[in-house]
C-alpha cells in the first residue's frame, strides 16, 4: 500500500508522508483528509445531492484513473474505503490500498534505484474474501480476474447508493433507476450509472468515458438559463 501511494499523485488519493517501523510494528504518516465515510450518507433520511454525487464521481474516478494508468487496479471500492466532505467544493478521497493488485508495468515505472525484484513481490492481503462482497462485479463473483471494468462497476454501485440513499432494487434483473427514487437526479448522471452496472464489462463504459459525460452535462447544465434550471 505504501509503494503505491508513493508512486501515484492525484488530488483525491492521500500523499503519502513517511513510512517508518515503531516497536517492531510498520506505519505509514498521509496527509491529513478531512471529512466523513461515505457509509454515512447512503441512509433513505441521509444522502447526498446530485450535484455532490456528480462532484464525488468525477474526483473518484479520476484517482481511479491515474491507478490504472500506473497498472493498479484497486479492486476494494466500497464506502468505508471513501471519505467525503461536504462543503463548497464537494471533496471526496480514496484510501486503504492494502487490497491493491499491481502489475509488473507498475514496478518497471518505479523511479525508485533498487525497485523490489520479482521474487520479493508481495500480493495484496488474501483473508478477504473480496470476490464475495456486495460491491464485487457480477464477473469477479463468477471467477473471473479484478480489472479496471470491476472498478467501475463498485464505482457505479457507490454513486447509486449516494444519490438514493439505498441499495440498487433489481427489477427484472436490473437495478431500478435512480430517478425513481432520487427525481432530481439528471438524467445524464442516471444513464450513467445505470450503464456502469451492467452485468457484462464489455458493457460498463471507461473513466474516460464516464468523466467526459459527466462533464458535458454540468456544461449543458451551467448554460441552461436560469429560470429553466429552477423548474427542472
Amino acid at each position: 500500500a505504501a509503494k503505491v501511494l508513493s508512486a501515484l499523485r492525484h488530488p483525491n488519493i492521500p500523499r503519502i508522508l513517511h513510512m517508518g517501523t515503531h516497536d517492531e510494528r510498520t506505519f505509514v504518516v498521509t496527509e491529513l483528509c478531512p471529512g466523513s465515510p461515505a457509509t454515512i450518507f447512503m441512509r433513505p433520511d441521509n444522502y447526498l445531492r446530485p450535484d455532490e454525487v456528480i462532484a464525488i464521481g468525477l474526483q473518484l474516478a479520476g484517482a481511479l484513473a491515474a491507478g490504472h494508468a500506473a497498472g493498479v487496479v484497486y479492486r476494494d471500492l466500497h464506502p468505508g474505503n471513501v471519505l467525503i466532505e461536504r462543503g463548497d467544493p464537494t471533496r471526496a478521497w480514496i484510501f486503504d490500498f492494502d487490497q491493491a493488485q499491481v502489475s509488473a508495468e507498475f514496478y518497471a515505472a518505479l523511479t525508485e534505484r533498487w525497485a523490489t525484484p520479482p521474487e520479493e513481490r508481495t500480493e495484496p492481503k488474501r483473508g478477504k474474501p473480496l470476490q464475495n462482497m456486495d460491491y464485487a462485479a457480477p464477473e469477479v463473483r463468477g471467477g473471473a480476474a479484478f480489472s479496471a471494468a470491476s472498478d467501475v462497476y463498485a464505482l457505479g454501485l457507490l454513486l447509486y447508493r449516494l444519490v438514493t440513499g439505498r441499495r440498487p432494487i433489481l427489477s427484472g434483473g436490473e437495478p431500478r433507476p435512480p430517478r425513481e427514487l432520487c427525481p432530481a437526479c439528471p438524467p445524464e448522471l442516471e444513464r450513467m450509472i445505470l450503464t456502469m452496472l451492467s452485468a457484462s464489462p464489455e458493457d460498463r463504459p471507461t473513466l474516460d468515458v464516464f468523466q467526459a459525460a459527466l462533464n458535458e452535462d454540468l456544461e449543458a447544465e451551467a448554460e441552461q438559463p436560469t429560470a429553466d434550471r429552477k423548474s427542472t
